[in-house]
């Protein structure tokens, strides 16, 4: 099975959840027998993983229970990237899996909390999907954390924790918040078209008698709709690339065959393994 990842999340400081979109529409989330995924499987660490990555999962078992039906078990050793999606393509299979509404994505169990939602334990109707806001979010940075403000038609105002690992450089065993891309981001939502990859952590507290775990609502990926720019980002086949390569073509060659950036074949050939 093969999936394009477009939800890639932080966990604990050495872990990260991924997720992705499958040929048939649905999300699916890779998860391992007694662990997490590590972080070590992120592309800036020369792992597979990043936004966009198409991953093979081999053939995973279906181990879903509500809400986190996404769930499919899979062995890290059959765990692969094949390619990458065009940024267009990525963009509209986003727009074909977007809803208006966070309870239209969740069901109607997701309710407010606070200045959050949740779903109770074991309930809902699933823990992953996109949202096309209704309005512009705003990012916040309280306390040196990355939250999103949105507004949704039926539990209104929200503020919601941002996963999405893009927004964090991992240093000395933590998470620490990347505030060039927080404020670049800041400036995009002002203009551009957004959709959101929204999920639901797994179900917190798990150490407190006196109150019921449930899943909170998160914001675990921003995608801006791409630029004719950004569609020329990494929009390449892996084994024309690889068959380039081996010939002895120099990577500015290779970058004009296949009209894209230098930068990003040294980046794509570096997932590879091919280049430091």
């Amino acid at each position: 099975m093969e999936i394009v990842v477009d939800h890639l999340t932080r966990m604990a400081p050495g872990y990260i959840c991924a997720a992705g979109l499958a040929d048939d529409g649905r999300h699916i989330r890779p998860v391992l027998d007694g662990s997490r995924l590590p972080s070590s499987l992120l592309a800036t660490r020369e792992g597979p993983l990043e936004v966009g990555a198409i991953v093979d999962l081999g053939r995973p078992d279906d181990v879903g229970v509500r809400p986190e039906v996404e769930d499919h078990r899979i062995e890290l050793s059959n765990l692969r990237r094949t390619g990458t999606e065009p940024p267009t393509s990525l963009w509209a299979k986003l727009e074909a899996n977007a809803e208006l509404s966070l309870q239209d994505i969740f069901g109607h169990d997701l309710e407010n909390r606070g200045n959050g939602a949740v779903v109770p334990e074991r309930a809902g109707t699933r823990s992953l999907g996109t949202l096309s806001p209704a309005y512009r979010p705003v990012i916040r940075t309280p306390d040196g954390r990355a939250r999103i403000g949105i507004v949704d038609p039926d539990l209104g105002d929200l503020d919601l924790s941002i996963t999405d690992v893009r927004f964090y450089n991992e240093s000395n065993g933590a998470w620490i918040v990347d505030q060039t891309l927080v404020q670049k981001t800041k400036e995009r939502l002002q203009s551009e078209d957004v959709l959101l990859s929204v999920g639901l952590g797994r179900p917190y507290p798990t150490d407190d008698p006196a109150r019921d775990p449930a899943h909170w609502l998160q914001v675990n990926g921003i995608h801006f709709r791409p630029t004719p720019d950004t569609d020329r980002s990494l929009s390449l086949d892996d084994d024309d690339l690889l068959r380039r390569y081996e010939s002895g073509a120099q990577l500015a060659e290779i970058a004009d065959a296949l009209n894209a950036p230098q930068e990003q074949v040294t980046e794509r050939l570096q997932v590879l393994g091919l280049v430091d």
